[in-house]
């Protein structure tokens, strides 16, 4: 029954379409800022929607008040990767006034001699988030413009940069930098690989959001105006590993790390002591051995990867542990910084009985990962998982591990425990141990 419901669970989540890690329209930010049914993002930073301010473009709405409320400050993800602040617009109109306020390319109705709250994105200019309005007053339309101005009321001890957790793996730091105190840059990050005539190639793709830098930043030494909403996408090469960006007043450099080969595969290894308990056939032993373990992955799509392992003990037992898994995530909270992934699949367990044959035993236990990024260091994770097949008619395994480091090095806790009978003989084992792991190639 057990392993019915494990298949019938892994056909159905097969038979859902893979969720591609793209990027949207680039030319709707504004939109997405105001879209988001809920905040989603973490507060990257103390600011709040007193650091924001409304202005007239131009002559001013006689009649009309307007500023940015109170408190209603949040931040939203765009992208998956920019986080961007949107709050209330307040506007007080007079009693026989009627109109709209045009915003992120949709209209709302003003209500007549009333207190209006309009969401708004806080990004500032008018040239990246154009807010118009349109006032009928007896036979006379008026009309005006309006744009958020980002205007901190307490200098910052530091340059107001933050990078996304989707930074920390690709090693993406900002340094050089100069930036005045009425702005602020916040930058995303994703790496994709292109086919080239040797091998596939690593590109970084870096989202970076300028607020209050200009109509136009300078890249490459060439004057570039935003995609949208103040937002400048650069794709990069591995190298020269650095990128250096100028805008009105300020000016920061980006030096990241991406491999100039990107990889569909990876292996990796790990070595440590461990605690091994035998018992069944008429032994009851408990050695320390070195247990070696083989880690490997393959990515099967934007979402979905083929993962294994195969562990085996350097004593007269050989005793192996290898496993094949679909590992598919399965949630994300907290910004994005802790995940969950669903592991589905199966393991073979073998071993050496002394003056008997070498058994395999196979089976299906099921698990997951939770993952999270940059704990306690940046680019360090932890990650916590389980593989489980709860007991049934005497066959048992759990298999938990605590990992934590960056993916060049790592340190993990490993505890395995398995019952089973092979011909009516039961067989209980656990291993319980520490190891380090490393990389040790790409392939595809």
């Amino acid at each position: 029954m057990h392993l019915t419901l494990s298949y019938l669970l892994l056909l159905v989540l097969l038979a859902q379409p893979a969720l591609a890690s793209i990027v949207d329209d680039p030319k709707s930010v504004t939109q997405q800022v105001l879209s988001e049914t809920m905040s989603s993002a973490l507060s990257p930073n103390q600011l709040t929607s007193s650091d924001f301010k409304i202005e007239w473009v131009g002559a001013p709405i006689e009649g009309l008040q307007v500023s940015i409320e109170d408190h209603t400050l949040e931040w939203t993800r765009v992208w998956e990767v920019i986080e961007i602040p949107r709050g209330f617009l307040k506007i007080e109109s007079q009693a026989d006034d009627v109109g709209q306020v045009a915003v992120a390319d949709a209209f709302q109705p003003l209500l007549a001699g009333g207190l209006n709250k309009i969401p708004v994105p806080l990004i500032s200019g008018s040239q990246h988030n154009p807010i118009e309005i349109k006032i009928k007053r007896g036979d006379k339309v008026l009309k005006g413009k309006l744009q958020v101005r980002f205007a901190p009321k307490t200098p910052s001890d530091s340059p107001r940069v933050f990078t996304d957790p989707t930074c920390s793996r690709l090693y993406v730091e900002v340094k050089k930098i100069t930036l005045p105190d009425d702005q602020w840059i916040f930058i995303g990050c994703r790496v994709t690989g292109l086919v080239g005539s040797e091998h596939r190639t690593s590109v970084l793709q870096a989202f970076v959001y300028w607020d209050n830098g200009g109509s136009s930043i300078e890249v490459g030494g060439i004057d570039t105006p935003p995609t949208s909403g103040s937002v400048w996408p650069l794709r990069l090469s591995p190298a020269p590993g650095e990128v250096t960006l100028k805008a009105a007043k300020g000016e920061v450099t980006l030096t990241y790390k991406i491999r100039e080969n990107y990889h569909y595969g990876f292996l990796g290894a790990g070595i440590g002591p461990y605690q091994l308990q035998f018992t069944g056939g008429g032994e009851n032993s408990t050695s320390i051995i070195a247990n070696p373990t083989l880690y490997g992955s393959l990515i099967l799509n934007e979402t979905v990867k083929l993962v294994g392992f195969s562990s085996v003990t350097a004593d007269s037992h050989m005793y192996t542990d290898t496993g094949i898994y679909l590992s598919m995530p399965y949630a994300t909270f907290l910004d994005r910084r802790c995940s969950i992934t669903v592991l589905l699949g199966a393991h073979a367990i073998g071993f050496a009985q002394t003056g008997s044959s070498y058994y395999l035993l196979w089976g299906a236990p099921q698990g997951f990962e939770f993952m999270v990024t940059d704990f306690l260091f940046k680019t360090f994770n932890l990650t916590m998982g389980g593989l489980l097949y709860p007991e049934i008619s005497g066959k048992a395994y759990s298999n938990y591990w605590f990992r934590y480091g960056t993916g060049k090095v790592f340190g993990e806790l490993n505890a395995i425990s398995w019952q089973e009978s092979v011909y009516n003989t039961p067989y209980k084992v656990s291993t319980i141990g520490l190891s380090i792991g490393f990389p040790i190639t790409g392939f595809l």
